[in-house]
């Protein structure tokens, strides 16, 4: 009896070690594969972050460059004609992208130069964009260039302005007391010029 008893202990006793050491290898081994799983995973993260990058660093956005060509097209909307003329890059657009430049544009459309405006310009826009080439377009209507002056009375004598009514060509010495209350009255809304031709001739009429 005492035999059984003995053989039964033995028994139990080795099913618990057998048991313990499977749980510890177990343990073990599920340790050892979530720390292979993690360094995976971070492998696999740092090969994605140097990837990403290498995309960023290839998406390169162009700009205007010193050796990039500059093409400037003028369309006459009148006459349906186009010219093309190409241009040194102006130093004030070098760095620029296609966004820089279109605001370029507006600003410029904004605030017209004075021969701009006497020529007819009506927009001005970006056709195409790339490091190295740049296509701008100029259209105009040349039948809105009918009158190149403008005059009015300031500061009680005649001022010749160009068509754009705020740039001075011209500060006369003819005071408006020395005009009939009909050319007065038609200076004080403004009176469109030609050319100069017809202006000098307008003048010459106030001064005698």
């Amino acid at each position: 009896m005492k035999r059984i008893y003995v053989i039964i202990s033995g028994f139990f006793s080795l099913t618990i070690i057998f048991t313990l050491c499977f749980y510890l290898s177990y343990t073990a081994a599920l340790k050892q594969f979530n720390r292979n799983a993690n360094e995976m995973n971070m492998l696999s993260v740092k090969s994605d972050v140097g990837e990403y990058a290498k995309t960023v660093d290839t998406a390169k956005i162009d700009t205007i460059n010193p050796f990039t060509n500059i093409v400037i097209e003028q369309y006459d909307i009148a006459t349906n004609t186009t010219t093309t003329t190409n241009q040194n890059v102006k130093e004030e657009l070098l760095g620029y992208t296609r966004e820089d430049l279109a605001l370029y544009c507006e600003r410029y459309m904004r605030n017209i130069p004075v021969d701009e405006q006497s020529q007819g310009l009506i927009s001005f826009k970006v056709e195409s964009f790339s490091e190295n080439k740049v296509v701008l377009r100029k259209s105009y209507n040349s039948k809105n260039t009918q009158y190149k002056f403008y005059m009015a009375i300031q500061n009680g004598f005649i001022t010749v302005f160009y068509i754009d009514k705020k740039t001075v060509f011209e500060y006369t010495n003819i005071d408006m007391k020395d005009l009939p209350q009909e050319e007065i009255d038609k200076l004080y809304v403004g009176v469109y010029v030609k050319d100069e031709q017809e202006l000098y001739t307008i003048l010459e009429g106030y001064s005698s």
